[in-house]
């Protein structure tokens, strides 16, 4: 069996299962699940940086809409 029937089965296996049953396939995987991630170093590390500047008032921030304002000005 490939890997993506495992998947597809785990998925259909996931969406039908009871409430405890998922909870169960959640604790077995926790910690592999918390401790995935798709950002690489170097990114969370700006994110960081960026959410420092945030928190201490330094830097430019913007709404939603003036951030839209901005893009399409240009």
């Amino acid at each position: 069996m490939s890997t993506a029937d495992i998947k597809q089965q785990l998925h259909y296996y996931i969406d039908n299962a009871d409430e405890e049953k998922v909870e169960a396939i959640f604790t077995l995987l926790k910690n592999d699940i918390c401790s995935f991630s798709m950002l690489s170093d170097e990114h969370k590390t700006e994110l960081d940086t960026r959410l420092g500047e945030y928190l201490e008032a330094k830097g430019t921030s913007y709404s939603w809409s003036q951030a839209l304002k901005i893009i399409r000005s240009k």
